[in-house]
């Protein structure tokens, strides 16, 4: 879904974050480097890509990416303990991580597969990788994602989460009468399955923008991001935010 939305509209504005934009085609353009990078490391389907990157442009290339090579991204969340992550990545059976060069330090003990994705202009260059067919998926049920649960009743568990899941999310959107230019606010961590809807509802069915904000300072981007039309949140942050004028479609759960 993402891919077709690229091709009908290859020089729209996909993501924001900050001061920095990319288009659709330059945005699977990256994704697709990275995922030959991925096949070339024995990414299949069904098995799981740890991804620790902080909130950026390279965040959603990364997801996109392992979505592209056939597998399932895993998320990690730079505030976890090490020990946490460390946890998940083995009981996942993770064989290949894709990090920013900042946090690879906290990873020495892992001897498996990494590539630095530090910015989306810089992406290492796979040479015939680059050409090779991005792999189709083998059924709608094949792994899309894998996120843990806090851990609070015991150890984390890995819910597994299949395309079709996304797909019904994305599709059932398209009923719902957003406004015509969709500039839409994805301020949720990625660790947390909302995240995928702004994000994969904007990308794959609205052909809008998703203006990236930090979870933690959402006030600030919707105080100096402009021509925001839509965003969603939790009811107790949506209670205390000043929306701006511009916002059109507010979506509220939890």
């Amino acid at each position: 879904l993402v891919s077709a939305q690229a091709a009908r509209t290859p020089d729209a504005v996909a993501l924001e974050w900050q001061k920095g934009i990319i288009a659709y085609a330059d945005m699977m353009e990256s994704a697709s480097r990275v995922a030959a990078w991925l096949d070339e490391h024995d990414t299949t389907p069904d098995s799981r890509v740890a991804l620790q990157l902080h909130r950026s442009l390279e965040q959603v290339v990364g997801m996109i990416s392992v979505l592209l090579s056939g597998g399932a991204y895993l998320p990690l969340d730079l505030e976890w303990p090490i020990e946490r992550r460390r946890f998940i990545m083995e009981d996942a059976n993770c064989n290949q991580l894709v990090a920013q060069s900042m946090h690879m330090i906290e990873f020495g003990w892992f001897f498996q597969a990494t590539l630095r994705l530090d910015h989306v202009s810089y992406i290492p260059d796979c040479g015939d990788l680059f050409r090779h067919a991005v792999k189709r998926m083998e059924a709608s049920n094949t792994l899309a994602y894998v996120i843990f649960t806090s851990g609070s009743t015991g150890k984390p568990k890995g819910v597994s989460v299949p395309h079709t899941g996304v797909v019904n999310l994305v599709r059932g959107a398209k009923s719902r009468d957003y406004p015509g230019e969709v500039r839409y606010v994805v301020s949720f961590n990625y660790v947390f399955d909302p995240c995928t809807f702004g994000l994969f509802v904007t990308l794959g069915s609205l052909a809008g923008t998703c203006v990236l904000a930090n979870p933690k300072t959402v006030t600030s981007t919707l105080e100096e991001a402009t021509e925001l039309t839509c965003l969603s949140h939790v009811p107790s942050l949506i209670s205390v935010l000043t929306i701006p004028s511009s916002v059109r479609w507010i979506e509220v759960g939890g």
